[in-house]
């Protein structure tokens, strides 16, 4: 008689995960195996994503493209800064989360979107500011991965790398403020060695820069666990970090695998891995090493299995937005691009009129189909941004945003009486409310460096808003100055410009125009002093550096501007020696 054959375990069923939105292929196609251990979903845009969903569309139009009796036991909301967050998110029948890694570029929206789910996963200086923020369940765990057959594909052996020192990245320096500092300090290297940072350049491009580098020095903007932390790694390059960094430190070790540095010590442990070969390649192999294991699928194996467990037998009740959630949902979309149909769908407009907040975001959703995609008249979406204003005089963010979008289509005397009234509206107004994301319409680099501020304030335990009043008082100097100077007072336009410097002493918009104005005025002493102050902050400025050398030739800032000449070359300038600085 046989033997039973012995019943194999069950296997329990892989999680769920219905993850997005995908809304293009750089936001999801180097993530080599983050999902292999589950059944997933993706949505969006992108054309690998398994739902396709063009626009904005609410949770429940996703739900409804789900396949028969397919539910998730885990939605990820997928890093809300890039995206969009589905009307509804907040009533989801199932966990929620929201996994966001560059939350300090759109706070207000990364905000919103975490009071709407039930656990919030980011970096750890991330989960300081959402716990400041009354946020109750959030994580701190990587989000990105070790992927070598894409960041070090393009590797050179050790012996081959022509490339002394990479610092390469963003080169906005309104998001970036630390790395211009840093970055500055290393012109002083220069000659006989070199040094490169470049313009922005893709992703193939960078991971070959990395691949021909001895070292590189990688100064992240929050402390975190940065793309470039497994890229150098990943290309076995000898990486350099900030001291302080708050999640480096937890997966490399210091002098072992990493090099730690600060803006004091940064030339002197420069040269002394160029000169020591040996502990240069030790650093370099052990940071791959380290690494290695951390890959997208077992970070993100670590990410569900500790979602699932904080949720597991829990009745959650999520934080919710403090804010309207229609004007939330609607702001966040109008924020990025992209929806204004929908954002104008789901305000429709009321018999008896909407509050403050939902007429501003109705008739700037009508201003930008207009202006961006051609879609209505122009006047008349001026015409009701007016009457918001109008209607709501004392509403500040109705106030700047005219002020703002006026001074681009109206004559400057006629938008001078209403920059006027919103200057004094922000002088009587303790705390401006914390939109700037949805109605401000600042520029982009603008915007990211007012959140900071915002986010430093929750961290510290102070208001967001009273941060960001410099910025407003800044911004709306820069724009009377401007409407005056093409009003014909030239005079009362400089000391507009010198209001905006006072307002934001640090600022690297308003000294600039406040030069290049002084020269128009025969004033080329004081304009060559204005851009003194401006580059001893904003040491970097390539344009503030060759004005100052176009209106009194110095041989400092002569020598200045070719060291930056060298350092943001499309291509990196190797010394004409072929000797490297070595033990």
């Amino acid at each position: 008689m046989a033997s039973a054959q012995p019943t194999p375990p069950c296997r329990p069923p892989r999680p769920r995960l219905l993850v997005g939105p995908f809304m293009r292929d750089t936001h999801a196609s180097y993530m080599a195996g983050a999902f292999d251990d589950f059944d997933t979903l993706t949505f969006g845009a992108w054309p690998e994503a398994g739902i396709q969903m063009s626009g904005a569309p609410s949770l429940d139009r996703i739900l409804a493209q789900l396949p028969p009796g397919w539910q998730p036991d885990l939605f990820i909301l997928w890093r809300p800064e890039y995206g969009f967050i589905p009307a509804g998110l907040e009533l989801a029948p199932f966990p929620t989360a929201t996994l966001t890694s560059d939350w300090y570029l759109a706070f207000a929206d990364s905000l919103d979107a975490a009071r709407r789910v039930d656990v919030v996963v980011t970096g750890t200086r991330g989960a300081r500011v959402f716990a400041a923020a009354g946020l109750p369940r959030v994580l701190a765990l990587p989000m990105l991965g070790y992927e070598p057959e894409v960041d070090g594909v393009r590797a050179l052996p050790q012996e081959q790398r022509d490339l002394d020192v990479f610092c390469g990245g963003n080169p906005s320096w309104a998001i970036h403020a630390r790395r211009q500092q840093i970055t500055a300090a290393l012109l002083d290297l220069m000659p006989g060695v070199s040094v490169h940072h470049g313009p922005y350049v893709g992703h193939d491009r960078f991971n070959a820069l990395m691949g021909r580098s001895r070292l590189f020095v990688n100064q992240t903007v929050i402390g975190e666990l940065n793309m470039k932390v497994y890229e150098a790694t990943a290309s076995e390059t000898c990486l350099l970090v900030e001291e302080g960094n708050l999640d480096v430190a937890r997966h490399l070790e210091p002098g072992r695998s990493v090099v730690l540095f600060n803006r004091g010590n940064l030339q002197e442990k420069v040269r002394y891995y160029l000169e020591h070969e040996d502990q240069r390649r030790a650093v370099a192999r052990a940071g791959r090493l380290a690494m290695a294991s951390f890959t997208y699928r077992h970070n993100f194996r670590t990410i569900v299995e500790q979602v699932l467990e904080l949720v597991r037998g829990s009745d959650m009740e999520r934080p919710r937005s403090e804010i309207d959630a229609a004007a939330g949902r609607a702001g966040h979309t109008l924020r990025h691009g992209g929806g204004q149909a929908q954002v104008l769908e789901q305000l429709a407009a009321p018999e008896n009129g909407g509050t403050p907040e939902l007429d501003l975001i109705r008739a700037v959703a009508a201003y930008r189909n207009a202006v961006e995609h051609g879609v209505g008249e122009l006047q008349p979406t001026l015409d009701a941004l007016e009457q918001v204003f109008r209607r709501h005089p004392d509403y500040l963010p109705a106030a700047f945003t005219w002020t703002r979008i006026a001074a681009a289509h109206r004559p400057a005397p006629r938008v001078l009486d209403v920059a006027t009234h919103t200057l004094r509206l922000l002088e009587h107004t303790a705390e401006p409310p914390f939109s700037s994301a949805h109605h401000y319409q600042w520029e982009a680099e603008v915007a990211f460096a007012a959140e900071r501020a915002a986010w430093e304030a929750v961290e510290a335990g102070r208001s967001p808003g009273q941060a960001i009043k410099p910025w407003l008082q800044e911004d709306l100097w820069l724009l009377m100055a401007r409407l005056l100077r093409a009003a014909g007072h030239g005079a009362q336009a400089c000391r507009a410009a010198e209001k905006a410097v006072a307002c934001r002493p640090a600022g690297h918009r308003a000294r600039p125009l406040l030069a290049e104005w002084l020269l128009a005025e025969d004033a080329g002493q004081q304009a060559c002093r204005v851009l003194d102050e401006h580059l001893r902050v904003h040491p970097l400025d390539l344009d503030a550096v060759r004005r100052r050398l176009a209106q009194a030739p110095d041989e400092g800032w002569r020598r200045h501007l070719a060291r930056l000449e060298i350092l943001f070359a499309a291509e990196p300038v190797l010394p004409e020696s072929e000797e490297r600085p070595t033990s």
